[in-house]
This record gives C-alpha cells, sequence and structure tokens, in this order.
C-alpha cells in the first residue's frame, strides 16, 4: 500500500454500526461511510508528517509548534485502513497523520503565492535595470510579456 492510496473517512458524517465498532482498536464497522470532502467541508487541513524515532520525531514535534496537532482515535477522522498505534495515532511506516486549521493553510498558501510574485517582479526589474546599463533597451512591451499571468 502506498500513502497515497489512503483516504481519510469523516466518521461524524458517516453513519456506523455501534455493536461493531471499536474506536480504541481502529475497527469501524460502517452502515453508509463518506470520505472527507463529501458530505461536509471539513475545518481542517491533513497531512502526512515524518515521524521517526531516530531524530527524536523532530518534524512531527515541529509541526505541532506551528500549530498542527495529531489526528487521534478521539477524532472524528480514520485514515482508511490505518490501525491507531499504541498511543492512538495513526502512524504508516515513517509518517503520522496531522491535521490543522484549513483557514491558516490558505493564509499560508496566499501568504507564500503573494511572495512568490513579488520575487518574480524584483527579479524582472533587476533584470530591466541591468539590461538598461548594459545599453540594452527593453520596450515596456517586451518587458509586458514577461509579466507572469495575474499579475
Amino acid at each position: 500500500m502506498d500513502l497515497r492510496d489512503i483516504k481519510i473517512v469523516d466518521l461524524e458524517a458517516s453513519e456506523l454500526d455501534p455493536k461493531k465498532t471499536n474506536k480504541i482498536a481502529g475497527e469501524y464497522a460502517f452502515i453508509s461511510k463518506r470520505y472527507v470532502g463529501q458530505a461536509r467541508r471539513s475545518p481542517f487541513y491533513f497531512y502526512w508528517e515524518r515521524h521517526v524515532k531516530e531524530n527524536d520525531y523532530l518534524d512531527s514535534r515541529s509541526a505541532r509548534y506551528d500549530g498542527y496537532s495529531y489526528v487521534t482515535v478521539e477524532d472524528d477522522f480514520w485514515p482508511e485502513p490505518i490501525p491507531p498505534d499504541g498511543d492512538g495515532k495513526y502512524v504508516f511506516k515513517d509518517v503520522v497523520l496531522m491535521k490543522g486549521p484549513i483557514k491558516d493553510e490558505v493564509e499560508k498558501s496566499l501568504k507564500n503565492k503573494r511572495k512568490s510574485e513579488g520575487d518574480s517582479v524584483a527579479l524582472r526589474n533587476s533584470f530591466n535595470a541591468v539590461a538598461r546599463a548594459a545599453g540594452a533597451e527593453i520596450s515596456d512591451e517586451m518587458m509586458e510579456r514577461l509579466r507572469p499571468r495575474g499579475m
């Protein structure tokens, strides 16, 4: 099994058979199953973070300082078919499932996009200044064609 094959089940939106379900053991019996994004929009962003004992779980501990938390059996989400470990976390090979507020992830993506676009403008302006200093005149039309889309 590959990491990309794992889907996250939305347990709150799914209908479970209470007699056959044991959350602590990671055993679920579904009457109807819904994956994250099917029935409702999750308020969380999910991702797999490196989780290895050799570096004292540095990556996943660092993610916790950034506002992320482990997905555990207490949550309404289950990465099918991964059973929880002894601490109730979902570990697959050398990664652990984590979650963070989707709002923070969207803001981070927008910030990165603005930075990328700003870097592009700065590089283009620097290129134009060097070209002009070397005596090569670059028309505004040519500079416009170098502009990234959407700017």
